[in-house]
């Protein structure tokens, strides 16, 4: 299985990552599928960035995402999208009620345009890394930098990636769900540094919640 970085989070100094700009890949993703099939790897794994796609009003772009579709369908790759990739749109209130309902919404649009390139089974990440996601927004790196409540971000997150899952349903079950979130532990770089070592130690408790 293959995997290409698709992070689409908004940065504290107002810029707006687009690391499938960055790869490249969303340029070059034909030729990036025919190299993985001469491995042998036939699935890979990409993501959306929902805070483009969805412009509000029920307007959904996904123009930039078709010709991936198709490249995969032409080349026989298996896609696993990530409906959001630590990304919102920023119209929106993350912990409000309406974030859910629209992110449920926008979870049936993915699908319907997916069912337009796939048959049988499709899987889909409901939310990508939500903890992780959680921790760089308590740590005031990324959107919507809710210093000193990541948790309740998290537990937000968690919201909207299950009434996601329940609105799929109701217009498709050969959907099936991936969760993915980091196991990750942390020891300092320098042992015995108190700023490492004080850094490591919140890392590693908010990485449990």
């Amino acid at each position: 299985m293959a995997g290409f970085e698709c992070t689409a989070a908004l940065t504290a100094d107002g810029r707006r990552m687009d690391l499938l700009s960055d790869s490249h890949h969303d340029v070059s993703c034909a030729n990036d599928y025919r190299m993985i099939a001469a491995e042998g790897i036939r699935t890979v794994r990409e993501g959306f960035a929902w805070s483009t796609i969805d412009r509000g009003g029920g307007e959904y772009d996904f123009g930039r995402y078709l010709p991936m579709l198709a490249a995969a369908r032409d080349a026989g790759i298996q896609q696993i999208w990530d409906l959001s990739h630590f990304d919102f749109p920023e119209r929106l209130d993350p912990l409000s009620s309406n974030f859910v309902r629209a992110y449920a919404e926008y979870a049936k649009r993915v699908i319907a345009l997916l069912r337009e390139y796939m048959t049988g089974a499709i899987y889909v990440v409901p939310m990508n890394e939500p903890s992780f996601f959680a921790w760089m927004s308590e740590c005031g790196m990324w959107a919507p930098f809710l210093a000193g409540d990541g948790l309740t971000f998290k537990r937000q997150l968690v919201r909207a990636a299950v009434a996601a899952m329940n609105a799929i349903r109701e217009v498709d079950r050969e959907v099936r769900f991936i969760h993915t979130d980091p196991f990750m532990y942390r020891l300092p770089l320098r042992a015995g540094d108190p700023a490492d070592e004080a850094y490591c130690a919140d890392f590693n408790e908010h990485i449990r919640w």
